[in-house]
Parts: C-alpha cells; structure tokens; sequence
C-alpha cells in the first residue's frame, strides 16, 4: 500500500467513525460528568521524527510539554500549553544569511559585528 492510499483511508477513517464519537457522554445527556468546575493539568515527554521537506534539514528530536485546562461550570475551557522541543542535529547553516563570505557575522548597517 502506498502513501497516498493510506493518506485516504485515514482520512475516510476519520471522517466516518469520528462522527460516532461523543467525549465525556453519560446516561443522563450531561455534557461532563462534574457538576461545576474542572482543573486539570499534564506533563508529556515525546520523540519526533521530521518527515518530507523537514527532514533534509532537521535530525531527530525530543520534546518535553506541559499543560493545563479548566472547565468553567458553564463548559469554558480556557488552557493554556507549552512545548518545548530540543535537538542536536541541524543539517543546515541557520545563520548563513547574516554571515559574510569571508565568516565575519553583519549587522544592521551590513558591517561585520565585533
């Protein structure tokens, strides 16, 4: 199977059995499950591979992200999440562009910057 079928029946997946899905459904019709206000909170660590075009300028990377939600009483949900992702590998010269040919660093008035 290539990419592109698989890219459809993913697609096809969601679409379909996604519109069965009904969060935090109880017997009563209740939209949660709490009477009044909610606070939750989480923590995730993660491991990344860049794919297509980020690949060939991109290795592999780790993320660490925290976050939080509250649930007013009337079913506001205000949250609020950081991630933050960390690598060694950059297969390009990000600063190139501020660099002269000869490796002194420009700046503003395009002089090379002590």
């Amino acid at each position: 199977m290539n990419f592109a079928k698989i890219y459809l029946l993913t697609i096809f997946l969601v679409l379909c059995i996604g519109q069965r899905l009904i969060a935090q459904y109880t017997e009563n019709g209740r939209d949660k499950p709490v009477d009044g206000q909610i606070l939750s909170g989480g923590l995730g660590y993660g491991y990344f591979k860049p794919a297509g075009d980020l690949a060939n300028r991109y290795g592999d990377n780790l993320a660490f992200s925290v976050l939080g939600h509250y649930i007013s009483s009337g079913n506001a949900v205000i949250g609020l999440d950081f991630t933050y992702m960390f690598g060694d590998e950059v297969k390009e010269d990000v600063v190139a562009p501020i660099r002269s040919k000869e490796g002194y660093f420009l700046g503003d008035n395009n002089l090379a910057v002590d």
